[in-house]
């Protein structure tokens, strides 16, 4: 379980996501997204942590959720194997209400019954760095970001001149992949592609302990990303940045604990695409950005298809600049368009928004960030977010941070305006399943947290505490989305650290404790599910020779409910067999427990996977 509790690699990101080629090897602290502009890591208040390459790139190609369920405050869950439903969850709070960006494209899906990004079918092969925040972000980012943001982009060049990455991998279930990266920078820009495809026969989703034979749940991935940044002079870079993926994945159903093991298929086909170019006039710098996110889906239940569309559309115009020498600013105006398409209907929203930041250097050590957003929704008028936040550095290796946010949900497309017509009656009915009366999900968070250096690591230590109101639920009893009165809670204590025990030996760790409180009445509401209440992630890493590394992770969850606590240990090995090739092995599930994330769905056996990375 690697990882960094701040980054300490620059990227420098303005609002859209780009990274703008002339800084990208500056190795200052600064840590992407935690503001509208990039901000040195010990300056921000707000509670991120960073993966990078060398993170993701450390047990091979794996799901993305199962790293993140290594972080301070994250805890993952799945409904089977790879291609499966994924669930993650930042301070308990799930993925309905989470904001999620790939290259700075929001990739949440406008063709579900909820906007939501499902983590089911990503893995690491996609993705050069993840940065999660944790908090209320609306400030930032608008609907969806009550319990925090997560944002990816793909792999990018680690220094000037051309560098190719390849991998291949084999291993349990029947999984293969294959991926190649290439990336060329020079100092005008840079230039990175990725093509990759991933293949595994899967096990069977719903759990398959006392059912001899049951099926196998494949699932099967192609595809690509690519990032382009060129200075077209001194004052303008254009950037484009984009990916297609294209899936089919098999799933089990578990309709009122009734089991079906047929031969269910998901088909996705995703895009994306963003345009941005900055441009530097005077003091002033200026970002202009168009992007779009296009999903196409097919829910083939054993020959009864269902097909749904999304598509979301976004413009935008921000201006960074200083006011004297304590003051930076950013501001801002978006356009955005999410429609939403199945067979019986096309429905499309409009939010028209405009925001601002302030970060205040009080001093040396001392900073304030004030952001300010409002969000005009064309189903229900006007929302308004906000945040502040500080960082005080007390010492050489003390950073105290704080921070206050609100937070909101939009209802979806189907939410407000859902139907579909019910054939079994005669003659056919519509039957209405959304309400256009719907108002928002609204939240407050607010987190203390201190950081503190150590002569051969680092500790932290972050309290808080979220509290939602009219939350959006699905009635069993109307068959109808509403609006619920009462409110959910969350409220406990993160902790992470990194200790090197020697020169060879390290230990990371994250501990998370959840207290949940629920006052509202709720059948199915995201804020239903079920997350731990105590969650202790390790990771031990060792290099055991000049060419041999070896680490064991273990991730424990007790208090959850539904399913039982459980211990899982995953084991893996890299060795370099000569400079830029390196061979690795890992195990995942090492003693082979039987368990649960999601009660009634499968987990892996004992499963081994054996892998080869070139760079040339």
């Amino acid at each position: 379980m690697k990882y960094k509790l701040l980054a300490s690699v620059a990227v420098v990101a303005l609002g859209a996501g780009q990274a703008l080629a002339q800084e990208a090897f500056d190795l200052d602290e600064i840590t992407v997204f935690s503001n509208l502009g990039g901000i040195e890591a010990d300056r921000t208040g707000t509670a991120v942590t960073v993966l990078d390459t060398e993170d993701l790139q450390a047990n091979g190609e794996t799901p993305v959720a199962d790293e993140l369920n290594g972080l301070p405050g994250v805890s993952a869950s799945r409904n089977g194997p790879v291609g499966t439903q994924a669930t993650v969850t930042i301070r308990g709070v799930n993925q309905n209400n989470i904001a999620v960006r790939y290259e700075g494209i929001d990739v949440a899906d406008p063709s579900g019954t909820q906007v939501a990004f499902d983590f089911g079918g990503l893995t690491t092969g996609a993705v050069g760095r993840i940065d999660v925040l944790r908090g209320s972000q609306s400030a930032l980012f608008g609907s969806q970001a009550v319990g925090g943001a997560i944002l990816m982009q793909g792999k990018r060049a680690s220094g000037l001149g051309t560098q190719v990455d390849t991998q291949l991998e084999f291993g349990s279930y029947g999984t293969r992949q294959a991926s190649v990266d290439l990336s060329m920078a020079s100092e005008r820009g840079e230039l990175s592609f990725g093509l990759g495809h991933f293949k595994t026969d899967g096990f069977s989703a719903w759990d398959e302990n006392g059912r001899p034979g049951a099926e196998a749940d494949g699932y099967e991935e192609t595809r690509l990303n690519f990032f382009a940044s060129h200075d077209l002079g001194e004052t303008t870079t254009l950037e484009i940045a984009g990916f297609v993926s294209d899936a089919e994945g098999e799933f089990d159903d578990n309709f009122s604990g009734t089991f079906f093991d047929s031969a269910n298929v998901n088909r996705t086909t995703k895009r994306g695409l963003r345009l941005s170019v900055i441009q530097d006039i005077g003091a002033v710098q200026l970002t202009g950005t168009l992007s779009r996110f296009d999903i196409d889906r097919e829910i083939d239940y054993s020959g009864f298809v269902l097909p749904y569309e999304g598509q979301r559309d976004t413009a935008r115009i921000e201006a960074a600049f200083s006011l004297g020498q304590s003051v930076e600013v950013v501001a801002g105006l978006e356009h955005k368009k999410e429609i939403y398409v199945d067979t019986y209907q096309s429905r499309s929203t409009d939010v028209d928004s405009a925001f601002a930041q302030a970060v205040y250097a009080i001093d040396a050590d001392n900073d304030i960030t004030a952001s300010l957003r409002f969000d005009d929704h064309s189903a229900f008028g006007g929302q308004w977010a906000g945040r502040l936040n500080g960082a005080h550095r007390i010492s050489d290796a003390t950073t105290l941070r704080w921070s206050a946010g609100t937070g909101y949900r939009a209802p979806s497309n189907y939410e407000l305006y859902g139907f579909y017509v019910d054939t079994f009656v005669t003659p056919p009915a519509t039957v209405l399943v959304g309400d256009p009366t719907l108002g928002v999900e609204t939240s407050k968070s607010f987190d203390l947290g201190v950081e503190q250096e150590l002569s051969a690591g680092r500790v932290s230590a972050t309290l808080f505490h979220l509290e939602a109101k009219d939350l959006l639920d699905y009635s069993f009893t109307s068959g109808t989305y509403v609006q619920r009165s009462g409110s959910a809670r969350r409220s406990g204590i993160e902790l992470a650290g990194e200790w090197d025990i020697n020169d060879r030996l390290r230990l990371a760790g994250a501990y998370t404790y959840i207290d949940t409180s629920l006052t509202a009445t709720l059948d199915s509401s995201g804020w239903a599910v079920g997350v731990p209440r105590h969650k202790l992630a390790l990771g031990l890493d060792w290099q055991a020779t000049d060419r041999l590394d070896l680490g064991l992770d273990m991730i424990a969850a007790a208090d959850v409910p539904g399913v039982s606590d459980y211990v899982v240990v995953n084991m893996a090995a890299a060795y370099d067999v000569s400079d830029g090739v390196e061979a690795y092995l890992r195990v995942d599930n090492l003693f082979d427990r039987e368990y649960q994330t999601i009660a009634g769905y499968g987990t892996s056996d004992r499963a081994a996977y054996f892998g080869l990375r070139a760079s040339f």
